[in-house]
């Protein structure tokens, strides 16, 4: 399996969990210059690997993000998948605040939302909503997962 990686830089872009949710799920059609369009990404560079292993894609990781910000001003933030083995590699390695890439996790909730639910039944739907409630609102100890959001 490929290793990607990617460094840019990109003014915050600050959302309430309220707004993400929305976003994911909207209820109502959003107006015509309702929000202002998230700023994008500069000096953006992708890459990724076959023959390399996550360890030597995360060493190249370090070295561009220390090229372009020596002296470690800037706020640096790593999103990953959820495999632990990688976000342990990652922390270890680049000194940074971890963020978990909840499209990955929602590929999993609406794949078990299947499991108890038909395909493209309102249920289903607000199976995954509630499930993706919780991850945002329900209170959880240091970086524990939240085991019982299949319940």
């Amino acid at each position: 399996m490929a290793t990607v990686a990617t460094v840019f830089t990109r003014t915050p872009w600050v959302r309430t969990p309220q707004q993400v949710i929305e976003s994911l799920f909207p209820t109502s059609r959003p107006a015509s210059g309702d929000a202002p369009p998230p700023p994008r990404p500069e000096n953006k560079r992708v890459w990724a690997s076959l023959l390399k292993g996550k360890t030597a894609v995360i060493e190249e990781v370090a070295e561009e993000m220390d090229r372009r910000d020596p002296s470690r001003s800037l706020t640096r933030l790593a999103l990953t998948d959820g495999e632990r083995a990688l976000q342990i590699r990652v922390e270890q390695k680049l000194n940074v605040t971890l963020i978990l890439d909840l499209m990955h996790v929602l590929e999993k909730l609406w794949k078990a939302a299947y499991v108890f639910h038909a395909e493209g039944r309102l249920e289903a739907d607000l199976w995954v909503l509630d499930r993706t409630l919780q991850i945002f609102f329900r209170p959880c100890s240091g970086n524990r997962h939240h085991r019982s959001l299949l319940k």
